[in-house]
Protein backbone atom coordinates (compact mmCIF):
# COMPACT_ATOMS: atom_id res chain seq x y z
CA UNK A 1 0.00 0.00 0.00
CA UNK A 2 1.30 3.26 -0.68
CA UNK A 3 1.20 6.73 1.34
CA UNK A 4 -1.69 7.84 -0.65
CA UNK A 5 -3.49 5.03 0.08
CA UNK A 6 -2.73 5.04 4.01
CA UNK A 7 -4.18 8.92 3.85
CA UNK A 8 -7.16 8.02 2.09
CA UNK A 9 -7.63 4.69 4.61
CA UNK A 10 -6.98 7.00 7.58
CA UNK A 11 -9.27 9.86 6.72
CA UNK A 12 -11.96 6.78 5.78
CA UNK A 13 -11.74 5.91 9.27
CA UNK A 14 -12.07 9.32 10.81
CA UNK A 15 -15.62 9.99 8.89
CA UNK A 16 -16.69 6.87 9.85
CA UNK A 17 -15.88 7.17 13.30
CA UNK A 18 -17.77 10.98 13.30
CA UNK A 19 -20.31 9.14 11.45
CA UNK A 20 -20.85 6.80 14.31
CA UNK A 21 -20.90 9.49 16.96
CA UNK A 22 -23.71 11.23 15.33
CA UNK A 23 -25.33 8.05 14.97
CA UNK A 24 -24.76 7.54 18.56
CA UNK A 25 -26.19 11.07 19.48
CA UNK A 26 -29.20 10.23 17.80
CA UNK A 27 -29.99 6.97 18.66
CA UNK A 28 -29.08 7.63 22.29
CA UNK A 29 -31.45 11.07 22.08
CA UNK A 30 -34.34 8.73 20.60
CA UNK A 31 -33.96 5.16 23.14
CA UNK A 32 -32.85 7.44 26.30
CA UNK A 33 -30.69 5.07 28.69
CA UNK A 34 -32.18 1.67 27.57
CA UNK A 35 -28.83 0.78 26.69
CA UNK A 36 -26.95 1.48 30.25
CA UNK A 37 -30.60 0.37 32.07
CA UNK A 38 -29.85 -3.00 30.14
CA UNK A 39 -26.77 -3.11 30.91
CA UNK A 40 -27.09 -2.95 34.78
CA UNK A 41 -29.72 -5.73 34.80
CA UNK A 42 -28.37 -8.14 32.61
CA UNK A 43 -23.99 -7.29 32.41
CA UNK A 44 -21.40 -7.44 29.66
CA UNK A 45 -23.92 -10.00 28.57
CA UNK A 46 -26.65 -7.51 26.96
CA UNK A 47 -24.13 -6.19 24.77
CA UNK A 48 -23.00 -9.89 23.55
CA UNK A 49 -26.63 -10.19 22.55
CA UNK A 50 -26.44 -7.32 20.34
CA UNK A 51 -23.54 -7.94 19.22
CA UNK A 52 -24.51 -11.70 18.15
CA UNK A 53 -27.82 -10.27 16.80
CA UNK A 54 -26.26 -7.64 14.37
CA UNK A 55 -23.16 -10.07 13.65
CA UNK A 56 -26.14 -12.76 12.50
CA UNK A 57 -27.98 -9.94 10.47
CA UNK A 58 -24.30 -9.12 8.61
CA UNK A 59 -23.76 -12.63 7.48
CA UNK A 60 -27.49 -13.48 6.26
CA UNK A 61 -26.93 -9.97 4.47
CA UNK A 62 -23.67 -11.14 2.68
CA UNK A 63 -23.98 -12.69 -0.37
CA UNK A 64 -27.78 -11.99 -0.88
CA UNK A 65 -28.78 -10.15 -4.09
CA UNK A 66 -31.86 -8.78 -2.78
CA UNK A 67 -32.86 -8.07 1.11
CA UNK A 68 -36.37 -8.39 1.85
CA UNK A 69 -35.96 -5.34 3.85
CA UNK A 70 -35.11 -2.73 0.66
CA UNK A 71 -33.58 0.00 3.47
CA UNK A 72 -31.41 -2.31 5.32
CA UNK A 73 -27.15 -1.89 4.21
CA UNK A 74 -24.57 -4.33 5.24
CA UNK A 75 -23.00 -0.78 6.49
CA UNK A 76 -25.87 0.02 8.59
CA UNK A 77 -25.77 -2.92 10.35
CA UNK A 78 -21.32 -3.00 9.81
CA UNK A 79 -22.31 0.96 12.24
CA UNK A 80 -24.21 -0.52 14.64
CA UNK A 81 -21.99 -3.31 15.29
CA UNK A 82 -19.12 -0.84 16.24
CA UNK A 83 -21.44 0.90 18.11
CA UNK A 84 -22.74 -1.39 20.34
CA UNK A 85 -19.03 -2.43 21.06
CA UNK A 86 -17.76 1.12 21.86
CA UNK A 87 -21.37 1.22 23.98
CA UNK A 88 -19.70 -1.76 26.04
CA UNK A 89 -16.38 -0.67 26.45
CA UNK A 90 -18.23 2.44 27.76
CA UNK A 91 -20.05 0.77 30.64
CA UNK A 92 -17.18 -0.79 31.29
CA UNK A 93 -15.30 2.07 31.60
CA UNK A 94 -17.96 4.00 34.04
CA UNK A 95 -17.96 0.83 36.03
CA UNK A 96 -14.64 0.10 36.18
CA UNK A 97 -13.02 4.34 35.48
CA UNK A 98 -9.02 3.58 36.35
CA UNK A 99 -8.95 0.84 33.65
CA UNK A 100 -7.84 1.80 29.79
CA UNK A 101 -5.83 4.36 28.12
CA UNK A 102 -4.71 7.51 30.18
CA UNK A 103 -6.46 9.85 27.49
CA UNK A 104 -10.00 9.20 28.90
CA UNK A 105 -9.16 11.25 31.73
CA UNK A 106 -8.40 14.80 29.99
CA UNK A 107 -12.66 13.96 28.80
CA UNK A 108 -13.49 13.37 32.27
CA UNK A 109 -11.80 16.41 33.68
CA UNK A 110 -13.59 18.50 30.72
CA UNK A 111 -16.72 17.46 32.17
CA UNK A 112 -18.72 19.31 35.12
CA UNK A 113 -18.07 15.89 37.79
CA UNK A 114 -17.33 16.45 41.26
CA UNK A 115 -14.00 15.93 42.46
CA UNK A 116 -13.89 13.23 44.12
CA UNK A 117 -15.58 11.32 41.33
CA UNK A 118 -13.01 12.76 38.71
CA UNK A 119 -9.83 11.52 40.87
CA UNK A 120 -11.56 7.79 40.38
CA UNK A 121 -11.28 8.29 36.81
CA UNK A 122 -8.00 9.41 36.73
CA UNK A 123 -4.62 6.32 36.10
CA UNK A 124 -2.40 6.75 39.51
Amino acid sequence: MNDKEYEIREELHKQICDDMHDLYVRKNRDYGSSVTDTYKKFGITSFLVRIADKFNRVTNLVGKDENLVKDEKIEDTLMDLANYAILALIELKMDKPNIGPEKYSNVVNDLQIPNAVKGSFIKK
